[in-house]
């Protein structure tokens, strides 16, 4: 069985919105916001994890996302060889960030 894995060409220069992996039976696409929302959740989740920030920041603040909004603070880019996800947290003061990253 011949799989293959492959971001989508960019249409207009910007990054492609889904993952395509295709196979003889078929082809299964996922979006990027879709990977956003199942990883700003699993990160929510995490211990040390106090929020979810916003990708951009104002002033050196960070805004706290409310639940249904966590893949904002998700940055998912596809690859030719798969996917990296960038997670911006809030951590729980006093927190060791090496412990939140291998949690």
């Amino acid at each position: 069985m011949d799989s293959k894995t492959k971001a989508n060409p960019p249409r207009t220069g910007k990054p492609p919105r889904t993952l395509i992996q295709s196979r003889d039976l078929g082809r299964i696409e996922v979006s990027r916001h879709v990977v956003a929302t199942i990883a700003g959740h699993a990160a929510a989740g995490c211990y040390g994890v106090v929020a979810m920030a916003a990708r951009g920041l104002r002033d050196g603040l960070a805004e706290r996302l409310h639940r249904d909004k966590l893949h904002r603070g998700v940055e998912v880019e596809v690859r030719e060889d798969g996917i990296a996800v960038s997670l911006y947290v809030i951590v729980e003061y006093g927190t060791r960030v090496s412990e939140v990253a291998n949690n």
